[in-house]
This record gives structure tokens, sequence and C-alpha cells, in this order.
């Protein structure tokens, strides 16, 4: 049931940890240019949306999806991005890069299968069907992210990796709370019925 604020800890100590290597090359390196701080904070809060949606549906679908699937499912990352970059920036990709993501795809689907169409008897303590699904989209959103990441990156006045980190951290930490109402939406928050909200001070103070 803390699952949502273990990930708030984890967004948290992004905070601090971009901050203080900002903090570093602004003070002691001229690797911060004065444009990059023009740099519009709508498009950090817009990758702030994306991660904070991708590191939610993480937590939340890691509760219930047994160990062996994580490893698995977090590699259809990789296709999830290709698809995305050839959409939205018009990558093309070699025969060979494009059998290796439909493999890595397959892989998952063979693996993952069973376990999704009831095949498998797992133990219903440790294993939810529906959390593979919300594990496996949160790389939706992170494949999105990545390739937003990359159009800013290739943008005129290229930013510093560490300022675009902390500033996407920052925002996301403080976007995240707009989704605690979906704890309270069964399936979701580690449990079949929800996690009511009257609960979730008492929670977050534990």
């Amino acid at each position: 049931k803390y699952a949502f604020f273990a990930n708030q800890g984890v967004n948290l100590l992004y905070v601090a940890y971009s901050g203080g290597m900002l903090y570093q090359r602004a003070t002691c390196t001229n690797d911060i240019k004065p444009g990059m701080k023009l740099f519009s904070h709508y498009r950090f809060f817009y990758l702030a949306v994306l991660d904070g949606l991708g590191t939610f549906f993480t937590a939340m679908g890691a509760v219930y999806t047994p160990i062996q699937y994580q490893p698995i499912l977090n590699q259809t990352l990789i296709p999830c991005t290709m698809i995305a970059s050839y959409l939205f920036l018009r990558h093309r990709y070699r025969y060979g890069a494009l059998a290796g993501a439909t493999m890595i795809f397959i892989g998952a689907c063979v693996s993952v299968g069973p376990a999704l169409l009831g095949d498998e008897r797992e133990n219903t303590t440790e294993y939810r069907w529906y959390a593979c699904v919300i594990y496996a989209a949160s790389n939706i959103p992170m494949a999105l992210s990545a390739v937003y990441k990359e159009s800013v990156f290739r943008a005129r006045k290229p930013l510093n990796v560490w300022y675009l980190c902390y500033w996407v951290s920052f925002y996301q930490f403080f976007v995240s709370f707009l989704f605690v109402p979906f704890l309270a939406v069964p399936f979701i928050g580690g449990n079949d019925t929800g996690t009511p909200l009257s609960e979730l001070p008492d929670q977050f103070y534990s």
C-alpha cells in the first residue's frame, strides 16, 4: 500500500541528485549557458507528465507483477521507443534493428502470454494479470518522453543534460501527486478494490 509513496521517494531523490550535479555544473563550470534559462518551462512540464505517468504505472503494476516478468516487460521499451521515434521523429531503422525489436516483443508475449491468458496457476496473492498490463503500459509514456527529450536536444539551443534532468524531476515530483485519486480506482494501487482516499494521509505519514 506504500508503493505510490515509495515511487515519490525515488522522484525526490532524483531532484536531490540532479540538483546537486546541476549546482556543481553551474558554479564550477561553464556548462550552464545563460540561454538555457530562457528555455520554456512548459516543455519540462510536458516531460514531467510523461515521466510521471511512466513511473506511476511501474510502481502500481510492480506490486503484483512477478519479478521474473519485470525485466522482460522492461525490454519492450525498446520497440515502443522505436515506434514513437518513427512516428514523431521520422527515424528509419535497418532490418537488423527491426528484427531485434520484433524478437524482444515476441519474447515478452511468449513469456508473459500464458499467465495473462490464465494458462498458468499463479499464487493469487502475488500475481494479477492486470498488474502485468499496467506495468507494460508504463513503457508507452516513457517512450514518448524519450522521443520528446531527443527532440529537445536536437533544437538549435541544446540543453545541458543535468539542467534538463533537474527541472523534469522537479516538476515530476509535484505532478505525480495529481495521480493520487487514481489510487482509489479498483485494480490500481496494489489491491482489487482501490485504496480509500481517507487512508492516504496516514499512509503518507507512515
